[in-house]
C-alpha cells in the first residue's frame, strides 16, 4: 500500500476521534456537575487536568523520534489508549471521582501524542513528495 493510502486509512479514525473529543469537551461541565460534584471546582479540575495531560503528551512526544513505519503504529496505539481512557473515565465517574481525573489526564495525554504524530506523518509525506 502506498504511503498516501496508509495516511488515508488513519485519517478517518483520527477525524472521528478529534470530532468526538471536541463534542465531549462541550459536555464536560454536565459530566463534572453530575458525576464529580456540583461545584465549579470539579469542572475546573477536569479542564485543568486535561490541559496538563495535553502538555505532558506534547512534552513527551518531542523527546523521541520514530521512523515513518513506527509512527503509524504509535498513532493507532494512542487512539486505542485514549479511547480506553475515556471509556474508563465514564464508567468509574460516580464511584471513584479521583480516578476520573486520572483517566481525563491519560486521555488528553494520548490524544496529544496521537495528534502530534499524525501531523508529523502528514508533514513527512509532503516533505518527501514535494518534487514528484
Amino acid at each position: 500500500m502506498r504511503y498516501e493510502g496508509r495516511i488515508l486509512a488513519l485519517i478517518i479514525p483520527f477525524a472521528v476521534t478529534n470530532l468526538f473529543y471536541g463534542i465531549s469537551s462541550v459536555g464536560m461541565s454536565y459530566f463534572a456537575s453530575h458525576y464529580l460534584s456540583r461545584s465549579a471546582l470539579s469542572y475546573g479540575s477536569l479542564e485543568f487536568i486535561s490541559s496538563i495531560g495535553g502538555l505532558l503528551g506534547s512534552a513527551v512526544v518531542s523527546n523521541f523520534s520514530l521512523g515513518k513505519n513506527k509512527l503509524e503504529k504509535i498513532v493507532t496505539l494512542c487512539l486505542f489508549l485514549a479511547g480506553l481512557s475515556v471509556i474508563l473515565e465514564a464508567l468509574i465517574a460516580s464511584s471513584m471521582p479521583v480516578m476520573t481525573l486520572i483517566f481525563a489526564l491519560s486521555s488528553a495525554f494520548w490524544i496529544s501524542i496521537m495528534n502530534v504524530n499524525f501531523q508529523i506523518l502528514i508533514q513527512e509525506h509532503f516533505r518527501t513528495n514535494r518534487n514528484d
